[in-house]
């Protein structure tokens, strides 16, 4: 059985989660991209995500857009201070 990828960086404030993925670019550099969700609790009780937002969400969506963007420059500094 194939073991499922995991985002190399999450953040989550209540339900709302910023999944961050590294992606080896062709010059041998690490892109990153970031997946912003809703996360709850689906009829049966199980987790599920969705990409719609309700309006006292919006905020929190916001903030943790703006911490997924300061850890991935904080990446991209570290690999600058090493070369």
């Amino acid at each position: 059985m194939e073991e499922k990828q995991k985002p190399v960086h999450e953040i989550r404030l209540g339900r709302i989660r910023a999944a961050i993925w590294g992606h080896n670019n062709a010059s041998g550099g690490t892109e990153y991209y970031t997946v912003i969700s809703r996360v709850y609790k689906d009829d049966e009780g199980k987790w599920a995500q969705s990409h719609g937002y309700w309006p006292e969400d919006l905020p929190v969506a916001n903030k943790v857009g703006e911490m997924a963007l300061i850890w991935i420059w904080k990446q991209k500094a570290r690999l600058a201070t090493r070369n």
